[in-house]
């Protein structure tokens, strides 16, 4: 039932919320039936103690917004509920078994969920918005859209391999080519900047990762596949760029103005009509409310769409319901000790694959694939504030509790054999 749950939540994440949550209580009821089995190996395991001290931080948290700041209590108990998500990283990891064909099925799920967002969010004009320079987003937020579709593209790219199989059949190279250009063409029409600049840092980084470690010897992948696949990522990136040129001019060149004005100004002007201006307001005014209370934060909600309508700041910034960058939502809502809790998991995950790649038990290109997500997960979230979204548990959890799992199946392998 547990692994049943995980394929409804990776499937339907992309675009049924409903759906979602039906597979989330279905894991975690699967989790609790085989807690007796699961116990000993999780109560070793770091996520759960982070968890635990996050969970007693959040319920002093609760109390003091109750206390302090009158707040409700349906409120305080939703929010904390929100955050308690940690765990799944632990879940998800488990009940993928640290299979990395498991992993490869569970994100080929979630592609399948993308394509069913496309499907049921397909407009008759689409063809026409696209001719006049339109943001495309097939019925959602744009810039969830185009999270989607850079991880869809990053995901075929690394995963290449995967795809074409052993043999390399012609039909199935062909096909990822289609979809490599379809994800680059699905990220240009979402028109996110913030993802195309995390994009441009995703190929800078691994194109350095692979030069180094390829003069160094480090890397054992042959030279040429290297250079054809960079060449061939470029070419098409330069091809499609130029035929949607119009489109990009036109969402970059207006902000690049307005940035040259505001650096010029040493941002004392600042142009609230652009969406730069917009966010820069938000962050200015984010940080200097956050220092009236660095350490604990204010009192812990979902968003900061409180505290914007009651600030002193432009009421075309005020309507906005979080300040667009999750790092600082969370210092608002949690201070300074609310984000290092929260920041433990995706950085020991972090810690943990890379110590599972270098004892040679993760293959390359799942530990490329999870440093790409990894950076235009949390340059993005610099940008948009997706922690204050149904959207970030899901992606969170799903990708990181992922290739969390082979490191910490590869563990527990490794303890046995030494318990032998």
């Amino acid at each position: 039932m547990g692994l049943l749950g995980l394929v409804i939540y990776a499937f339907a994440f992309p675009f049924s919320k409903d759906l979602c949550y039906v597979g989330e209580w279905m894991m975690l009821g699967a989790f609790l039936i085989s807690l007796p089995r699961i116990w000993p190996v999780m109560k070793k395991d770091p996520v759960w103690t982070a968890f635990v001290v996050l969970f007693v931080y959040l319920l002093f948290k609760g109390i003091l917004t109750l206390v302090k700041y009158s707040g409700e209590l349906d409120g305080v108990l939703g929010a904390i509920r929100w955050r308690l998500r940690f765990l799944w990283i632990f879940m998800i990891a488990w009940w993928i078994g640290g299979s990395q064909r498991s992993l490869l099925r569970i994100l080929a799920v979630s592609l399948i969920g993308f394509f069913v967002l496309l499907a049921t969010g397909y407009e008759p004009g689409l063809y026409s918005y696209i001719e006049r320079g339109k943001r495309i987003d097939f019925g959602i937020n744009a810039q969830h859209f185009s999270l989607y579709a850079a991880t869809a593209l990053c995901g075929c790219l690394l995963l290449a391999k995967d795809f074409w199989g052993d043999r390399y059949r012609s039909w199935r190279i062909f096909i990822w080519s289609f979809l490599v250009f379809f994800f680059l063409v699905l990220t240009i029409l979402a028109q996110t900047r913030a993802t195309w600049i995390a994009l441009i840092v995703v190929s800078i980084f691994l194109g350095v990762w692979f030069a180094w470690g390829i003069l160094s010897r480090k890397v054992r992948i042959k030279a040429v596949y290297v250079t054809c696949g960079l060449i061939f990522f470029l070419l098409l990136s330069t091809a499609t760029a130029s035929l949607f040129y119009g489109s990009i001019h036109k969402r970059i060149s207006r902000e690049l103005v307005a940035l040259s004005e505001m650096v010029t100004s040493d941002f004392d002007d600042i142009d609230v009509s652009t969406t730069l201006g917009k966010r820069i307001v938000m962050w200015k005014w984010a940080i200097e409310t956050i220092r009236e209370h660095p350490f604990i934060g204010w009192k812990i909600d979902d968003t900061s769409r409180g505290y914007l309508g009651q600030g002193d700041i432009d009421k075309r910034v005020a309507r906005f319901h979080h300040v667009h960058n999750s790092y600082l939502e969370i210092l608002l809502n949690q201070g300074i000790i609310g984000l290092l809790l929260f920041l433990f998991f995706p950085c020991y995950v972090i810690f943990s694959v890379s110590v599972c790649f270098k004892k040679g038990r993760m293959p390359i290109r799942f530990y490329m694939t999870f440093w790409s997500i990894v950076i235009l997960f949390g340059m993005v979230n610099m940008f948009e504030a997706y922690f204050t979204t149904w959207l970030f548990w899901p992606y969170f959890t799903i990708l990181f509790g992922g290739f969390y799992s082979i490191a910490l199946w590869s563990r527990l392998k490794s303890s046995d054999r030494l318990m032998q």
